[in-house]
C-alpha cells in the first residue's frame, strides 16, 4: 500500500472507502473518544430522533445473534450488536454499546463500502462488523447518508 498516494480527488482509496469517508468515520471515532467513552449510562437508544431515523431508512436493530439474521434481512439496513447486560461498567446502555461497536468496526478496519442497488437505484452502503477476538459481536449494513446522520443522532441523545 502507498501511504503517501496524492488524494487530490475523492476516489476509494481502501476497502471502497474515498477520502471524504475516511475523515468523516475518524472525526466520530475522535468524538467517541473525547466525549462519550467514559459516560455509559448517559445515552437513550429509545430516542424520538433515533426512532425517527430507524423508520424513515428501515433499520433494524437487534442482538447480535444469528437468529436474528433473517429477521433483520426483512429490513432495508440492520444492525446487529452485543449488548452487555447487567454491567456496572456497561449500565444496560444500547446506545453506548451501539456506539462503541461502530467505532470499534472502524478503528480496526472492519468496515467496507460498496455500491448495490435497492429499488433500481444505486445506494452506497457500509458494511460493519466487530469482534472480539474470534467471535463477532456486530454485524450491520447501512447506507452511507443513514450511518452518518444515525451517529450524529446517537451523540446527541444524551440525556438531560
Amino acid at each position: 500500500m502507498d501511504f503517501v498516494k496524492q488524494l487530490e480527488s475523492n476516489q476509494e482509496i481502501i476497502s471502497g472507502l474515498t477520502p471524504i469517508d475516511i475523515v468523516r468515520l475518524f472525526q466520530y471515532v475522535c468524538e467517541y473518544e473525547d466525549n462519550v467513552k467514559a459516560i455509559p449510562g448517559e445515552f437513550d437508544i429509545n430516542n424520538k430522533e433515533i426512532d425517527k431515523i430507524k423508520n424513515k431508512y428501515d433499520i433494524y436493530f437487534e442482538t447480535c445473534a444469528k437468529r436474528n439474521l433473517s429477521k433483520a434481512r426483512k429490513h432495508a439496513y440492520f444492525l446487529l450488536f452485543e449488548q452487555t447486560r447487567n454491567s456496572k461498567a456497561s449500565k444496560d446502555d444500547k446506545a453506548h454499546h451501539l456506539m462503541r461497536h461502530i467505532r470499534n468496526s472502524i478503528a480496526h478496519g472492519h468496515i467496507t463500502k460498496r455500491t448495490v442497488k435497492k429499488n433500481k437505484v444505486n445506494v452506497e452502503i457500509f458494511e460493519i462488523t466487530d469482534k472480539n477476538h474470534y467471535r463477532d459481536t456486530m454485524w450491520g449494513q447501512i447506507s452511507a447518508s443513514a450511518l452518518f446522520q444515525l451517529l450524529s443522532t446517537l451523540i446527541n441523545s444524551r440525556k438531560a
